[in-house]
């Protein structure tokens, strides 16, 4: 069964039920009214909902909470009095609907070509700081260890030196790096142990004890390796050799065993030592024991190696070394007997001090090169 309904009769229309206004049905000023066979009928305008024939009973439809829009999102949808609106969020441009979409203005790509430029810069800026920084540092630490490794000593020593005379030149790691065409690996030669690995690399004979143990080098694994060179030069006999004693195949435990039990003349290198240089050679043969220490942290610093060396090499050029000194005395023992002999024939005669002689009584102290 189908019921069909109308408000009024057949003869009420909207127009003429509108002029009797106590009779009107369509009570909401946001319903509309529409004619039918039987009289007329009330509606919600497009975008309310509810029941015309109430007052207020038209409410609003919230097409963006309901998502009945057709904006791009829900964010570019705004709700209006029995409809919505569709709008393009801010720096973007157009009608905010799906078809027409949103475009970036103008203003907006040059703020984030500017924000994308700057950020970059500042990037590249933070970048170069921080390679100049680190570069600045390794520059101070290098400085710092060729400062304690004894470089300072070395260089002034080498100062003094005669340029034609000099055995020894300090190269910088500019003109090293001129010179192997910036480390270039077809001029290699030889490689160490320092690829220091996951294991334990070097030649035998010169590695540091602890570092066979740890596999960790340390300030004081060189100053070990330079003891064992030291040794090399007093005996005269390689680091390590298989054609020796299995006890003195280390030279430098076999060099430390001579050293402690008394003997260690018997090991030395024929003609390296006599009656004058005796006293330097036991000062460097004790500098190297010293080197040797099984223990890093007992062992002396390059900085203090080189100072001990540079003492025994002044001593040995000093004017009161045994050798020297005996020159020296027969220089001034012949100038006494001249000056002797001078006054003997001379006018010293008629003097009434003629006991007395300045050169005879006084001892000459000669000086070396640098007025020492």
């Amino acid at each position: 069964m189908v019921i069909d309904w109308a408000a009024g009769n057949a003869s009420e229309k909207c127009e003429s039920a509108k002029k009797v206004t106590n009779k009107y049905a369509c009570k909401d000023k946001n319903s509309i009214c529409n004619d039918t066979d039987y009289g007329y009928r009330c509606h919600c305008k497009q975008g309310y909902y509810g029941n015309p024939y109430l007052p207020d009973g038209c409410k609003d439809i919230d097409e963006c909470a309901d998502k009945t829009h057709n904006c791009t999102s829900n964010d570019n949808c705004r709700n209006t009095e029995g409809s919505y609106e569709c709008f393009c969020k801010k720096w973007y441009s157009g009608k905010g609907t799906k078809e027409a979409g949103c475009q970036p203005t103008n203003l907006l790509i040059m703020v984030v070509t500017i924000v994308g430029a700057g950020f970059i810069a500042l990037l590249v800026g933070m970048s170069t700081t921080y390679l100049v920084y680190q570069k600045r540092k390794l520059i101070k630490l290098k400085e710092k260890f060729f400062r304690q490794n004894g470089g300072s000593i070395l260089q002034q020593a080498l100062v003094k030196e005669d340029s034609s005379q000099s055995r020894a030149k300090i190269f910088t790691a500019e003109e090293l790096s001129k010179a192997t065409k910036n480390y270039d690996e077809s001029l290699i030669v030889g490689k160490g142990g320092y690829e220091i690995a996951t294991m334990v690399q070097g030649t035998l004979g010169y590695l540091d004890p602890e570092y066979m143990q740890t596999s960790q080098l340390t300030e004081k694994s060189d100053v070990y390796s330079f003891g064992v060179v030291l040794v090399e030069l007093l005996t005269g006999e390689k680091a390590f050799s298989l054609v020796r004693p299995e006890e003195k195949r280390s030279l430098s435990m076999h060099f430390l065993s001579a050293f402690k039990g008394g003997c260690l003349f018997e090991i030395l290198e024929n003609g390296i030592v006599n009656e004058e240089n005796k006293k330097e050679v036991m000062e460097v043969a004790e500098l190297a024991s010293k080197c040797l220490r099984l223990t890093g942290e007992e062992r002396p610093s390059m900085k203090e190696v080189a100072m001990e060396l540079e003492g025994v090499r002044k001593v040995n050029k000093h004017p009161w070394n045994s050798s020297n000194l005996a020159l020296n005395l027969e220089g001034t023992e012949y100038l006494l007997q001249e000056k002797s002999g001078h006054y003997k024939h001379g006018d010293s005669s008629s003097h009434p001090n003629t006991g007395y002689d300045s050169i005879r009584d006084h001892v000459l102290i000669p000086l070396d090169d640098d007025g020492r």
